[in-house]
């Protein structure tokens, strides 16, 4: 945990994370973002207002896109003490918690790789293994600001495909597939990366097979492996893969991670899995081992009980998913609010604010009159959204967190100017 968060945090450099002046009001907190600075601008913006001592902060949270909190009440974890820290696996070479992941997802072992940090460290080592001698990396906005720092972190020189962003609550927010030709004709990238369902969208990746066939296509043509593009892609809100293999199965070109922190509410397994063909694999187990430890065996025993109850794990997960996603659509359609339900298993979703109305002080003003916290569009490349988590806060929390949202959504669109006033009701 505190390698992942460390290899987070230390891609900020101090003269590029923006300090609040505590002269400027609340409202005007976080700094704007010039156009075109994703890289250089937005990760740290982001976590300044994240960690901006006058940044209002609510009682009722809609902004946390992890899952259930209640999910270890249904698992029997134990093991004998004297056992509990000993040496667990070397570095995710366990044969026998491969094959059970395997007979869990449907796929072969020689697929799958354990990483003791979650989805996180799992990316940073499929990134710093592709990336360790450079090569241009490119990145979907909008995205998950971790993946940004990343990228940031590595040796690249970073280009960005933006998503098709259409302005209504049922955009697809797919990749331009033309862009993502132009991008590997022109500038060669060595990895793109992209999450499915898109964070903070809640929207899956469905042109994946086209992406896949043009990256076939441009491969092809290249006779060094090390020159060759891959997609990326982190899939911590398919855990389960309801709907398919891990894309990681689908193309020896494409790797994908995934961890079971969004979507079960794990998050202190700290369990990371990569999925690729066995030449990548081996790949990233070569790096792996001049910069990873090895697991605790009690962190190892954890994953094989989450693994060997991952049906009764679902089965919560769903239930709960299903009442949740019920009490959101009945609020919203009685509010008169748009909204288009994310996809999968994904712990949140966006919402178009009324026109004029800004997002930044829409969600400063809500958390000072209301005491309740969404996230800005705007940090996540998404201006005049707000992104909304349901699946951690508690069910009578989020109805409360809800009814004063619509109440709030409804002020605003009738008059802007309400997500102007400071003072607290």
């Amino acid at each position: 945990f505190c390698l992942n968060r460390c290899l987070f945090f230390s891609s900020f450099s101090s003269t590029d994370m923006p300090m609040r002046d505590p002269t400027v009001s609340s409202e005007d907190w976080p700094p704007s973002i010039p156009p075109g600075s994703l890289y250089k601008h937005i990760a740290p913006a982001y976590m300044a207002w994240v960690l901006s001592p006058g940044r209002p902060r609510g009682t009722y949270k809609l902004s946390i896109s992890d899952g259930p909190r209640d999910t270890w009440e249904i698992l029997d974890i134990t093991q004998p003490s004297n056992e509990c820290l000993q040496y667990g696996i070397p570095r995710g070479s366990d044969p026998e918690l491969r094959q059970l992941a395997a007979d869990c997802f449907g796929i072969n072992r020689e697929n799958i790789f354990f990483v003791p940090g979650g989805c996180s460290l799992a990316n940073h080592f499929v990134i710093h293994t592709l990336l360790f001698t450079g090569g241009v990396a490119a990145i979907e906005s909008p995205t998950y600001d971790p993946l940004i720092a990343l990228i940031r972190s590595s040796k690249s020189a970073n280009a960005t495909i933006p998503l098709r962003v259409q302005r209504s609550a049922q955009a697809d927010f797919q990749p331009d597939i033309q862009q993502f030709e132009s991008l590997l004709r022109n500038e060669k990238p060595r990895l793109v990366v992209f999450t499915n369902p898109n964070n903070p969208t809640g929207r899956l990746l469905t042109v994946l097979p086209k992406l896949i066939e043009i990256l076939h296509a441009h491969n092809v043509k290249i006779h060094n492996e090390d020159q060759k593009t891959y997609i990326l892609v982190d899939e911590v809100h398919r855990w389960g893969f309801l709907n398919g293999p891990p894309s990681g199965t689908l193309s020896p070109y494409v790797i994908s991670t995934s961890s079971p922190t969004k979507v079960c509410g794990l998050s202190g397994t700290r369990m990371g899995m990569i999925f690729g063909s066995p030449s990548i694999i081996g790949r990233i187990n070569g790096f792996c081992q001049q910069s990873c430890v090895t697991s605790p065996s009690f962190m190892v025993d954890i994953w094989r009980q989450v693994l060997e109850q991952m049906p009764k794990i679902m089965e919560h997960v769903l239930a709960r998913r299903e009442r949740r996603l019920s009490i959101i659509s009945k609020m919203f359609q009685e509010a008169n609010i748009s909204w288009s339900p994310p996809n999968q298993l994904a712990t949140n979703f966006l919402i178009q604010l009324p026109q004029d109305v800004d997002d930044k002080k829409f969600c400063n003003a809500l958390a000072q009159k209301l005491d309740t916290e969404v996230i800005p569009g705007y940090q996540l490349e998404m201006p005049g959204f707000v992104r909304l988590a349901f699946m951690m806060v508690d069910e009578d929390d989020l109805v409360i967190a809800l009814e004063r949202f619509c109440k709030f959504y409804n002020q605003a669109k009738e008059d802007p100017t309400t997500v102007d006033t400071p003072s607290r009701l």
